[in-house]
């Protein structure tokens, strides 16, 4: 039985978070896609100091939205959802910045996909 292929969006919400989410991002980079195609969403919530630089110049491929003021991890996670569902994403996954992902956990998940 093949499953499902989505285009899935996470979003991370950073604030002067820098090292954590660079750690998260590498942890997605090596997830097992399965067929499944990811795009990265950091939104940057007003850091002070040079997250969206290193960021930036860390994962050129990714996008990163710089809101310019603190506007909490619910506000952060809506601007990111608002881009998810711009680029027509399947699947929004939100995820704090110090999260490390495995890299099978695409295929735990897949026993919910019906």
């Amino acid at each position: 039985m093949k499953t499902k292929q989505y285009h899935i969006a996470v979003i991370i919400v950073n604030w002067n978070g820098k090292d954590d989410t660079v750690r998260c991002v590498e942890s997605l980079q090596k997830i097992n896609l399965m067929g499944n195609t990811l795009s990265i969403i950091v939104v940057d919530n007003g850091s002070t100091n040079d997250s969206v630089a290193v960021i930036k110049k860390s994962f050129p491929e990714i996008s990163i939205i710089e809101t310019g003021k603190n506007s909490g991890f619910t506000g952060g996670n809506n601007i990111g959802i608002q881009k998810a569902i711009e680029i027509r994403a399947d699947l929004i996954w939100l995820l704090n910045n110090d999260t490390l992902v495995d890299r099978q956990v695409l295929s735990f998940a897949s026993v919910f996909d019906d």
